[in-house]
């Protein structure tokens, strides 16, 4: 059975905690539909200014053509959330 543990409510957010049998073919089902489900979102990767760019050491780091390194902390998409960017768009 797949069941939530613990729930944590902070600054406006939840988090939850699952638990279940990975040896049940049952639990597994549920957790890739719930893995499935939650790629459905939209996220900086699947956006059309999504792209990487190259630094000094080969590193290749996640950037928006709008928005600039998105792994930067101050970045306003440093959590990939394209849900609140004006300029998100698919193909």
């Amino acid at each position: 059975m797949v069941k939530i543990t613990e729930e944590k409510h902070q600054n406006g957010k939840v988090s939850l905690k699952l638990e279940y049998d990975k040896s049940k073919i049952e639990d597994e089902t549920i957790i890739n539909s719930i893995r499935e489900l939650l790629k459905l979102q939209p996220n900086c990767q699947k956006c059309i200014n999504y792209t990487k760019e190259g630094g000094f050491s080969g590193y290749m780091s996640s950037t928006c053509k709008i928005y600039g390194n998105l792994e930067f902390v101050g970045n306003p998409f440093h959590d990939m959330d394209a849900s609140k960017c004006k300029d998100y768009e698919t193909n």
